[in-house]
């Protein structure tokens, strides 16, 4: 993740742009719930996006995936995998929001449960917490959603490779 990452009261960067592509529907529901396109995914995640994010008043953030046809598995359900990315997103951008900038950090194991499954045109949103913070390893816990439905569960562990305090 960048560097020149914004700040909390700044979330999103005048000159950012999404690299993904945003359907008229997932703009929309983005918008009803209060979420803006994430400028800064990376290539993956652009190409499986895009991702909304939302900043909280604790100054923690919220991740949202708007499920398209695209996102189905064969069953017709949103694909198991990317559930797994966004909650990795999720967890891992709370935790990043948390260190000071020029902190650097990487999944070192993420379990995730699945409860119930997601379907086309759900507006999915990951929630995260930090359970514990050493100086070297965090652990956190996260959820999807669909409105008061979870879809995923999930516990990680997160390894801080760079921290310039």
């Amino acid at each position: 993740m960048s560097d020149d990452r914004p700040t909390p009261a700044d979330p999103t960067p005048q000159d950012a742009t999404p690299s993904a592509p945003i359907s008229p529907q997932a703009a929309a529901k983005a918008a009803e719930h209060g979420f803006e396109p994430v400028a800064d995914a990376g290539p993956f995640t652009d190409m499986i996006g895009p991702m909304f994010h939302k900043t909280l008043d604790d100054g923690s953030r919220q991740l949202a995936l708007y499920a398209e046809r695209r996102h189905l598995n064969s069953g017709g359900i949103v694909h198991g995998g990317l559930l797994m990315t966004l909650i990795d997103n999720t967890l891992g951008r709370h935790v990043y929001y948390q260190l000071p900038a020029g902190s650097a950090l990487v999944t070192l194991s993420l379990n995730t449960d699945f409860v119930t499954a997601g379907r086309e045109g759900d507006f999915i949103i990951g929630r995260a917490r930090i359970v514990r913070m050493t100086r070297s390893v965090v652990f956190v816990e996260g959820t999807l959603r669909r409105d008061d439905t979870v879809l995923l569960n999930a516990q990680g562990i997160w390894k801080i490779l760079r921290r310039p305090d």
